[in-house]
């Protein structure tokens, strides 16, 4: 019993290493990798259906994909994008 404990603790993974796995984030470089950050800075209040968010402060943009003028993120490859966002409303107001 004491022995398989000892093997089991000796073949578990580092915290740092799941934490890694699990945000998917590397410890190295990646040429054609796309990830972007960004905010919008400014009080937005004339959205359409057909608005365009542009993002307009860039916290990170690796691979220069995101272009802050049109708004849009061009894919560099096919693959799965995770986008995540917050939206704000005012008491009384609509989305």
């Amino acid at each position: 019993m004491v022995k398989r404990k000892i093997s089991q603790l000796e073949n578990k993974p580092s915290i740092s290493k799941e934490r890694r796995s699990m945000t998917g984030i590397r410890s190295t470089s990646f040429p054609d990798g796309a990830a972007f950050s960004a905010y919008v800075s400014v009080y937005e209040t004339d959205i359409s259906k057909d608005f365009t968010i542009h993002f307009d402060t860039i916290v990170t943009n690796i691979g220069n994909h995101y272009n802050k003028h049109t708004g849009a993120f061009t894919v560099p490859q096919h693959g799965v994008y995770v986008f995540t966002w917050n939206l704000y409303c005012n008491t009384g107001g609509y989305m």
